[in-house]
């Protein structure tokens, strides 16, 4: 056992053993104490007497790093309006939300003209002409990578 251990249970006996001690007392003058309700309130009290004296482990400081406002931290992408505007259409996705399959192929398409990449987006014939077909999570995130590489290759 380690030493909290120890103390623990050194504190137990010594409130158990107040609680007898108590409870012989109080037989000496004839008053009659029903020995567990003593005996719960001594270990009770030992176990409070070991929490104060070891107290509790502190996790480290939960300070937050100061705040850096430096408009140079932002990566070369998120720069770009056109990224930004990707990532807000991709945060509003969803069912019954107001992204739609149209909203994000234009941005992807837009993104992919400005960098010269050719992003290979499914279409299927419409009765207005060539339709958007839905893109899943992996397709989005091949696309994302490709316009990725490509801003990579820009970077002097």
């Amino acid at each position: 056992m380690n030493g909290r251990g120890t103390g623990l249970a050194v504190r137990l006996l010594i409130g158990a053993a107040t609680a007898l001690v108590v409870v012989l007392v109080c037989s000496l003058f004839d008053l009659q104490l029903a020995l567990p309700l003593p005996l719960a309130l001594g270990l009770a009290a030992g176990a409070i007497a070991w929490w104060v004296h070891v107290g509790v482990d502190h996790a480290d400081q939960l300070h937050s790093p100061p705040l850096d406002l430096d408009v140079d931290y932002a990566l070369p992408h998120a720069q770009d309006q056109r990224v930004r505007r990707l990532e807000e259409t991709i945060h509003g996705a969803g069912p019954r939300r107001r992204m739609t399959t149209g909203a994000l192929v234009r941005e992807l398409e837009g993104l992919a003209a400005a960098r010269g990449v050719h992003l290979d987006l499914p279409r299927r014939s419409g009765p207005d002409g060539p339709e958007a077909v839905p893109v899943d999570r992996a397709a989005l995130h091949r696309h994302l990578r490709q316009l990725a590489a490509a801003d990579e290759e820009r970077l002097p």
